[in-house]
């Protein structure tokens, strides 16, 4: 079994990996983006994109409602896409992603994932759920909706516990962030999805990868389960 680690207080309340929560709803994403299009989003120098053939590199756009959890409730904006440190191979089994500035309607949150993980989210409006027969995802900044999203509200017939890592910089050092979380079996056509892109930064972010177009694949799932550890250097 893990064994806990205190990495601190924030807010008189105490923060302690692994950080576990069983009430995730999440939707996400996938875009296949020319890396070019993408590369304004990768910061520092260390890391680089996983790229297809044709200089392609997988986005992830998530939403993610944490309804409970040790950090308590909250939801997320995410913008994500495949890398590995530089000069890493596919056999060295380091694939991750990196996530780039986006979106947190908690501030405590924003806080604990800033400076225990080196993730930075501005703190904005953020809507998922079940309306009638759709799956309703917005995000917005400011006084006006940044991204809107609609699909089937099809339950996936199963789940997949997903073992992966994110990479940050944390105190200006590159940083893994292990992490793990259910994913659900796509059942939904990603011809079905409607995407609305509105204005502000995260609109403009949207764009730049070359929104509204339709994802890859889609997944959406219910009450699955998220557990976050602790990060550490990257090894040199």
């Amino acid at each position: 079994m893990e064994v806990s680690k205190i990495w601190g207080m924030i807010d008189s309340r105490c923060i302690v990996f692994p950080a576990r929560s069983d009430g995730l709803n999440a939707l996400t994403l996938m875009f296949t983006t020319p890396a070019e299009l993408a590369r304004p989003f990768l910061g520092g120098g260390a890391y680089e994109f996983v790229e297809s053939d044709g200089g392609t590199v997988d986005v992830f756009v998530s939403f993610h409602d944490f309804t409970s959890g040790d950090w308590g409730p909250a939801r997320t904006f995410d913008v994500c896409m495949a890398v590995r440190p530089v000069g890493a191979t596919a056999e060295d089994e380091q694939d991750g992603v990196y996530l780039a500035e986006a979106l947190v309607n908690r501030r405590f949150t924003g806080e604990v994932t800033y400076w225990s993980l080196g993730i930075s989210r501005r703190v904005g409006p953020i809507e998922l759920g079940v309306v009638g027969d759709e799956v309703v995802a917005v995000a917005s900044e400011g006084d006006g909706e940044a991204l809107r999203v609609r699909l089937p509200a099809v339950e996936s017939p199963g789940l997949t516990r997903y073992s992966h890592r994110a990479y940050s910089y944390l105190h200006r050092e590159p940083y893994v962030v292990p992490f793990e979380i259910d994913l659900p079996h796509p059942v939904v056509d990603p011809a079905d999805v409607q995407i609305e892109v509105g204005t502000g930064r995260i609109a403009r972010a949207m764009t730049a990868i070359g929104l509204p177009r339709q994802p890859t694949a889609v997944a959406w799932g219910t009450q699955m389960r998220y557990t976050l550890h602790a990060p550490f250097p990257l090894p040199i």
